[in-house]
């Protein structure tokens, strides 16, 4: 059954062999706080300090009202593990208002997930719906250059290493670098091999 996000953005809810992508809700409030705010996780997230219950919850509202796809904005999709029926990460897809059909990704997962191909499986259906169905022409992601599995990940999905970005964000007074990583739509369309 199709669920609306919104006419600009990814309009459905995404279903993949394990995961369901979709809108948040409110029962997601009290995992999303659980997850964000574990010191684990925020420190590749762009937050030292983490979120409080209050700040989650408004997130997670905020992203239930917003209409996806608007230049400039993040729309950030649930990731419910399906099995389990609970929510176990979020992507994030920024539509950039200064590249029109360009997006960034990022993707966040409950430590306890991670290393089981949930990262692998969430973006591989949010890069074909953006750079197959909905005509985006590049996806960018960003990522600190300690987070080797992440690093990892986005070459298993077939991005490539293009530009070391020394101090490139501050986050809560401190310098962090970060690794740009980009795929064109024609690469993940005809991926070397012929095939996915």
């Amino acid at each position: 059954m199709k669920e609306e996000w919104g006419s600009l953005g990814i309009e459905r809810a995404l279903i993949t062999d394990r995961l369901k992508l979709r809108r948040f809700q409110e029962s997601d409030i009290q995992w999303f706080y659980d997850y964000r705010s574990d010191e684990r996780v925020r420190r590749y997230q762009g937050s030292l300090s983490g979120y409080n219950r209050d700040q989650a919850a408004d997130f997670v509202r905020e992203q239930m009202r917003q209409t996806p796809g608007i230049p400039g904005f993040w729309q950030q999709v649930a990731l419910e593990l399906t099995a389990e029926g609970r929510l176990i990460g979020d992507c994030g897809i920024h539509y950039l208002d200064s590249m029109p059909r360009q997006v960034e990704l990022g993707i966040t997962l409950v430590p306890e997930y991670q290393g089981r191909g949930y990262a692998r499986e969430a973006l591989t259906a949010v890069l074909d719906i953006l750079l197959r169905e909905l005509g985006v022409c590049r996806a960018v992601a960003f990522t600190d250059p300690r987070n080797e599995r992440c690093m990892a990940l986005l070459e298993r999905l077939g991005m490539r290493r293009e530009t070391y970005w020394a101090q490139h964000v501050q986050v809560e007074g401190v310098w962090m670098d970060d690794w740009q990583y980009a795929i064109w739509a024609e690469e993940w369309k005809n991926p070397p091999g012929g095939g996915d």
